[in-house]
């Protein structure tokens, strides 16, 4: 999913190339397993935020960061981390609500942090429809489509992500 989300990103960038260059440099050092790396995606993404406060993907990778965190057992406090990841996403709607990324991860946190599965469920489908190659956008609707037992949609979305990610739909 980050080599898709890292090329798609790249289609699309804001006037200020610094803070491009500072939300995708972050959005890698997210998945590394250093925990020293990891902390530096947070900071390249505020920083990318400060130079482009009306481009959304800075705050959508900030909200999927502190999801991270909560995942990987790094937080302290997961339902504050949890309530900030809600926010940042809402924020990145605000900034630009036809960004299918803001979309994905409005979906996502809605899902995850509000446990509004149907409400997730059609911002991801808003997420699909903007841009039906964002892997990112098929892989939270799996997770979601799992919470809602809903197994056989689940196993679409994944295979629609898994032939994303390797160039084939």
């Amino acid at each position: 999913v980050r080599d898709r989300e890292l090329h798609r990103a790249m289609q699309k960038r804001p006037d200020d190339l610094d803070a491009y260059q500072l939300a995708l440099v972050g959005y890698d050092q997210m998945f590394s397993p250093d925990y020293t790396t990891f902390v530096t995606a947070r900071t390249n993404f505020e920083r990318a935020h400060v130079l482009t406060p009306n481009w959304a993907p800075p705050l959508s990778y900030s909200a999927i960061w502190h999801m991270q965190r909560v995942a990987r057992g790094w937080s302290a406090n997961a339902p504050g981390e949890l309530d900030t990841a809600r926010a940042l996403a809402e924020r990145a709607l605000e900034r630009n609500s036809a960004d299918p990324l803001a979309n994905a991860v409005g979906g996502y946190t809605l899902s995850q942090c509000k446990h509004d599965h149907a409400g997730a469920l059609k911002q991801l489908d808003r997420s699909i429809e903007l841009t039906p190659n964002l892997a990112l956008a098929f892989a939270y609707r799996a997770a979601v489509n799992v919470r809602c037992e809903r197994y056989e949609d689940a196993l679409a979305d994944a295979i629609d992500d898994a032939l994303l990610k390797h160039g084939i739909a």
